[in-house]
């Protein structure tokens, strides 16, 4: 149940759906150097009181991991089809769901340079489409390369470099971009690890403009017991909106998991988010081009429990509101989210 399914600042909307979502999953090579899974599933949601058509949504996944001890390669690739309003599409989609279709391959691989070091690079490929004309999906390129060196048998500092382009949906032109950075890679203290990388970004538009700031990227792991896991995850970055402004976005989650018993799971979290709406770049308009002056914070609280009623059923209930605080009061929205899942896996 949506409490505002549309998200809007005034005459919101609730909204009960139910899905139905059949798949299968296929796993190989579990004992082996090589191995990897494949999976795909439908869901069928219906709407209560027909915010948006019944429709079919497909969600497919395949992984491939090959580790010979000195060799690694890792392979995910995703495709997922969405009607749903976000908070990047709640200010132009009005009272209307929105379709899209997402796509992402990432395709890594690290190899040892000496006993103590190592390179990684790789490809990550993302495509976002929207059905509805005039909204700006796009297509992300990120080329990175990374050095570790071991200061210790646990923990690795890196130096790395990554180039990023985006091509715009649509007649728009798109950018390209770098990101210079320096980090750490594995486990600061017996319950501590990181994987984080800060550095200077730069993006380049086709218009002859040009940004840069400083950034970073990664995670933070901590293991409080046995039982329980907390992560706390940070990014500053630059995106893009779908009506076509580049962003600065910059995000902090911190979140946990924990498994008292055998039968009950429990997870949570709290993430925060500032966006700078910068110029509307990533459409055909000629003129000059100015900084919108948006300035949007969204946070995001969720809860969930699970329980595991045996080795084929669970249980889960679930919590999340999301809110949105503008410098323009249009884009305001509250929406609290409260669902019910019974899971089946043979």
């Amino acid at each position: 149940h949506d409490s505002n399914i549309f998200l809007q600042n005034k005459d919101e909307r609730s909204e009960t759906i139910t899905a139905v979502s059949p798949g299968v999953e296929l796993k190989f090579g579990q004992r082996s150097r090589a191995g990897g899974r494949l999976s795909y599933e439908v869901a069928f949601t219906d709407y209560a009181n027909d915010a948006g058509p019944s429709a079919w949504l497909g969600k497919g996944g395949a992984e491939f991991r090959y580790d010979n001890g000195r060799t690694t390669l890792d392979a995910v690739a995703t495709y997922q089809q969405l009607e749903q309003g976000t908070r990047d599409t709640a200010s132009v989609a009005g009272n209307a769901l929105l379709r899209r279709t997402v796509t992402a391959v990432d395709v890594s691989g690290e190899t040892a340079l000496t006993a103590k070091s190592s390179i990684e690079s790789g490809v990550k490929l993302d495509w976002t489409r929207y059905r509805r004309p005039g909204l700006v999906g796009g297509s992300n390129l990120t080329v990175p390369v990374k050095v570790y060196l071991a200061v210790t048998p646990k923990l690795a500092v890196s130096t790395g470099f990554a180039f990023d382009k985006f091509a715009p949906q649509g007649l728009g032109e798109g950018s390209q971009g770098a990101f210079y950075n320096v980090g750490l890679r594995g486990n600061l203290t017996e319950k501590l690890g990181s994987n984080f990388s800060v550095g200077y970004r730069t993006r380049d538009f086709a218009r002859g403009l040009s940004e840069g700031f400083w950034g970073f990227d990664g995670s933070f792991d901590y293991q409080a017991t046995a039982k329980t896991s907390m992560t706390l995850g940070l990014s500053r970055d630059f995106l893009s909106s779908a009506s076509g402004e580049s962003l600065r976005s910059s995000s902090y989650s911190l979140g946990f998991a924990t498994t008292p018993t055998l039968h009950w799971q429990f997870a949570g979290g709290i993430s925060y988010r500032l966006i700078d709406y910068g110029p509307r770049v990533f459409v055909a308009m000629p003129g000059v081009l100015l900084d919108g002056g948006r300035e949007d914070s969204y946070q995001d609280y969720n809860l969930s429990a699970t329980y595991i009623v045996n080795s084929w059923m669970r249980l889960t209930t679930a919590w999340t509101q999301r809110r949105n605080r503008s410098n323009d009061a249009a884009f305001d929205f509250t929406s609290n989210v409260f669902s019910i899942l019974v899971g089946f896996q043979f």
